[in-house]
């Protein structure tokens, strides 16, 4: 995968997550254990093997600290 900057519009809505939670020095597990979303979801969603829901969107930017603007 490339090197993502969270700011890159065309960077995938997955590699911006990915992107804070490694700069913010979370693991998976750590992001799940705060937004609620499981880890396997995560996975498939920062691979962008699947779409996360808006909703499920505002869990992970609140646990990351971010607003949602920052991933989408």
């Amino acid at each position: 995968m490339r090197y993502c900057n969270p700011m890159d519009k065309l960077a995938t809505i997955g590699e911006r997550i990915k992107t804070i939670r490694e700069r913010r020095n979370m693991t998976q597990s750590d992001l799940s254990d705060r937004s609620g979303v499981d880890a396997a979801s995560l996975s498939r969603y920062e691979n962008d093997h699947k779409k996360p829901t808006v909703e499920t969107l505002l869990r992970i930017a609140q646990a990351l600290d971010v607003g949602i603007e920052a991933i989408v």
